[in-house]
């Protein structure tokens, strides 16, 4: 237009658009959303929609269109902005230098820049395992660190690899009946008894007033003499022994063993139950060096419909 200066009002008069080779009649020469009159002004290439090459065009660095690089913008002038030495259209940290380009949950947003490094909900400044995944942020021994990135969960010294209780504190792996279960955290520490020791069948009258000899018998990895006697009930009645026990190896294999007996009265089974009936009675007991740990262990009988005995050798393990 003869009459203006500036045809297209993109701030560079004609004269100058010809010169420079953008289109007078044409605010945006190059397509990319900023006028060329502030491309000249501001460094920009008015003919280049991606001036630094990046991979990124300068309308879209420069997301608010005024010419300046304002925070949370990168610059259409430098191809890597945050001189990471990886460029801005394949950072995925563009603002934050960071070469290795570390994403660990995957997202597209390197943990340099990312909030929530595993995508677990919890932001990283809270999260007790900001690289791995654990919403509950579950902390079994407190220590500041979350179970799922915690080596040692119950903070006993123990790695969980090798813990027996990875979950409850055991530093000495307490196991007493061997199955790879630590004792605080075994709900069933089985031990091994033998009813009427030195019989077989282990026979029971049900209808005797007398008492019924008992041995729990010691391993390599149980102690006998850990037993607190005073918690020691045998069969569905709960019977109590009637003193305080012997020590004995009463199965010849060289380790203690621990002798009581209990009223046959007192065992609770049925009287009503037919002769020759085999079942299993069962003793629990606790430890005196940790109250918390239950033993227990079963071995067969065969009720007697009368006051008979019948010798041998006998007793079974636990089942």
């Amino acid at each position: 237009d003869p009459r203006l200066a500036d045809t297209d009002a993109d701030g560079l008069n004609d004269g100058d658009e010809v010169a420079a080779g953008t289109d007078p009649l044409n605010p945006d020469t190059d397509a990319d959303g900023l006028r060329d009159g502030l491309e000249v002004d501001t460094g920009t290439d008015p003919l280049d929609s991606d001036t630094d090459g990046d991979g990124i065009d300068d309308g879209v660095e420069d997301a608010n269109l005024n010419g300046a690089v304002d925070t949370g913008e990168t610059d259409p002038r430098l191809a890597d902005t945050d001189g990471d030495t990886v460029g801005d259209g394949s950072d995925n940290c563009p603002l934050v230098g960071n070469a290795d380009q570390a994403d660990n949950d995957g997202d597209g947003a390197g943990d340099a820049c990312d909030p929530d490094d595993d995508n677990d909900g919890v932001e990283d400044g809270a999260d007790n395992c900001p690289l791995t995944v654990n919403a509950d942020q579950l902390d079994t021994d407190a220590d500041g660190l979350g179970d799922a990135c915690d080596l040692d969960d119950d903070g006993d010294g123990v790695d969980d690899g090798a813990d027996n209780c990875p979950l409850v504190a055991n530093p000495v792996q307490e196991d007493l009946d061997g199955d790879g279960q630590g004792d605080v955290c075994d709900e069933r520490n089985e031990v091994q008894i033998d009813i009427k020791p030195g019989s077989d069948p282990n026979s029971l009258n049900l209808n005797g007033n007398g008492v019924v000899p008992v041995a729990i018998l010691g391993t390599t990895l149980f102690d006998v003499a850990t037993i607190d006697i005073g918690t020691i009930r045998f069969g569905p009645g709960e019977a109590a022994p009637v003193h305080d026990g012997h020590l004995e190896d009463v199965n010849g294999d060289g380790l203690t063993d621990l002798v009581l007996h209990c009223r046959e009265g007192e065992i609770g089974l049925n009287p009503a139950l037919p002769g020759n009936t085999l079942l299993d009675v069962q003793l629990t007991a606790s430890l005196n060096t940790d109250p918390g740990v239950t033993i227990e262990g079963d071995d067969e009988v065969r009720i007697t419909p009368n006051n008979s005995n019948s010798r041998g050798k006998g007793g079974k393990g636990p089942k």
